[in-house]
Parts: structure tokens; C-alpha cells; sequence
């Protein structure tokens, strides 16, 4: 399993009742830029950040080499649980890692995007 300290582009939050990692490494950052067309800046929305959250999870899987045991259809339940917070924590932890700042300095996304129900 991926070390939990001091990894770039990494978050764990509570998905569905458990501890899940999110790894924001290239195949989560290509998938991302490429569904959401991002080439310069990045706005935060709840369905980016929906994705963000599917594609960390399928990225933290492939790098630990674990069976993904969840749907997308699961995710989207999830951050519909998620607070605001976490949800803003899941954004700056991606940013930071593709634009190389830190996590710990990386100011509080924009959060006026409301989630869809």
C-alpha cells in the first residue's frame, strides 16, 4: 500500500462508511484534463469534482494494485454524502498535484457550485 505521509496528489476521505485513498498521479490527471477539456485553469464544479473522486479512486486501485470494489454509480452517491469541505479538500489536493503547489498551501477552492440531487 501507498504511504500516507508527505504524498503529492494523495487524500484519504470517508466513502460509503471506509477509508478510501485518492491518487491523483498521471492516468487520473490525463483522464480528467482530457473529459473536462482543462488546458489552462480549472474551475470547481461539483461534477469535476465527482470525477475527481472516480478517477482518484481508479488511479489509487491501479497503482496498489487492488480490485476496484465500487461503481460509479457508488461515487456519485458518495460525494452527495460528502461536505463541502471534503469536497473542496478532494479539488485543492488535485490541483496542488498538477500544478505542483503544496496541498497545505493551496488556498480554498471556489465553492459557489451548489451539487445536483
Amino acid at each position: 500500500m501507498l504511504s500516507l505521509h508527505n504524498m503529492k496528489g494523495f487524500i484519504v476521505i470517508d466513502l460509503g462508511g471506509v477509508k478510501r485513498g485518492l491518487k491523483f498521479g498521471n492516468r487520473a490527471l490525463l483522464d480528467i484534463m482530457a473529459k473536462h477539456k482543462i488546458d489552462a485553469g480549472i474551475e470547481f464544479t461539483f461534477d469535476l469534482v465527482c470525477d475527481l473522486v472516480w478517477f482518484g479512486l481508479l488511479n489509487n486501485c491501479m497503482v496498489n494494485r487492488t480490485v476496484v470494489d465500487f461503481t460509479i454509480e457508488d461515487v456519485m452517491i458518495w460525494c452527495d454524502d460528502l461536505a463541502n469541505e471534503d469536497l473542496t479538500n478532494v479539488f485543492n489536493t488535485f490541483v496542488s498535484s498538477y500544478t505542483g503547489a503544496e496541498t497545505t498551501e493551496t488556498k480554498p477552492a471556489k465553492t459557489t457550485a451548489t451539487k445536483k440531487k
